[in-house]
């Protein structure tokens, strides 16, 4: 640190420039005092750079808060967004009361099995980089009706298995009630009931074991689906009602490459969910026309 100046240092005791003091005093005072106006300057400079610095520091702050207010900064789930979704797939579980608790059984355990098995993983990682989106829906009679397994982002093993143990862990809702397709479709096929991207394609899978019996009558909502771009495909298990498979061609299914896959009785539904998964899920044949 510089010393402190003082005016005796410059000019002798007794004199003053005013005075008319000596030529070497003049000097030495005007030396003095440049020297003392090179310390301002100096520290005057390094806080004007500080200052320039926290002006720099505070601009930018203020930018990444109108950028991301204006939607010019990619968020985390912007990012997310961004990868693209393949599939939005609900699948729909028959919970009514004609169901037992082992066939309930059957149908949870099974397509947890089919979700983690190496084909089905294989057919979602084929759809790389984009990702599917899977639920899982529980219906019954009218008015009964809920998200099981709410919306899930997979797009390789750890997801896929992960998604599977949530299926096979989930609690039935409803069990003493009539079967209501028509309601089923009508509410997964509400607006709000979207998963949370734009996927390309969008498929509601609904398994059960008989024809509605109360309710909306499904052939309209299929048909309003059908004008959105929603393909409805059907797992009918044959076990009760051998002519179910008419029934779900006629009033349930419909739009691109729909299909419906039986299952003579309800122990086949493991492997009739497996085929129809494999079936869906797989990139070439998911683009097929409807064939049914």
């Amino acid at each position: 640190m510089l010393p402190r100046m003082r005016y005796s240092d410059t000019l002798k005791p007794g004199q003053s420039i005013e005075r008319g003091g000596s030529l070497a005093g003049l000097v030495i005072s005007q030396w003095g005092l440049s020297v003392l106006y090179g310390c301002f300057q100096a520290v005057l400079n390094r806080m004007l750079i500080r200052q320039k610095q926290s002006s720099i520091v505070i601009a930018g702050l203020l930018l990444l808060a109108l950028g991301a207010k204006e939607g010019f900064i990619v968020s985390s789930a912007s990012a997310q967004q961004a990868r693209g979704c393949a599939i939005e797939l609900t699948l729909a579980i028959d919970v009514s009361g004609s169901i037992n608790a082992s066939q309930y059984r059957l149908q949870v355990d099974g397509l947890a099995d089919a979700l983690s098995s190496p084909d089905i993983i294989q057919a979602i990682m084929l759809h790389a980089p984009d990702d599917v989106w899977i639920s899982v829906v529980q219906w019954s009679g009218d008015a009964h009706q809920t998200f099981s397994v709410p919306w899930t982002r997979v797009h390789n093993a750890d997801t896929m298995l992960a998604l599977a143990d949530t299926i096979r862990r989930q609690i039935r809702h409803y069990g003493i009630y009539s079967t209501a397709i028509g309601e089923a479709l009508a509410f997964i096929g509400r607006p709000e009931a979207r998963a949370p991207a734009v996927c390309q394609r969008r498929i509601i899978d609904v398994s059960g074991d008989g024809p509605s019996n109360e309710g909306q009558q499904p052939r309209p909502i299929r048909d309003m689906l059908v004008s959105q771009n929603v393909t409805i495909n059907g797992l009918v298990i044959l076990e009760k009602e051998p002519e179910l498979q008419s029934y779900y061609r006629d009033h349930v299914i419909g739009g691109q490459g729909a299909f419906i896959v039986t299952a003579n009785r309800f122990s086949d539904y493991p492997q009739a969910i497996r085929r129809k998964l494999l079936r869906e899920l797989t990139p070439v044949v998911a683009s097929l026309k409807s064939n049914y």
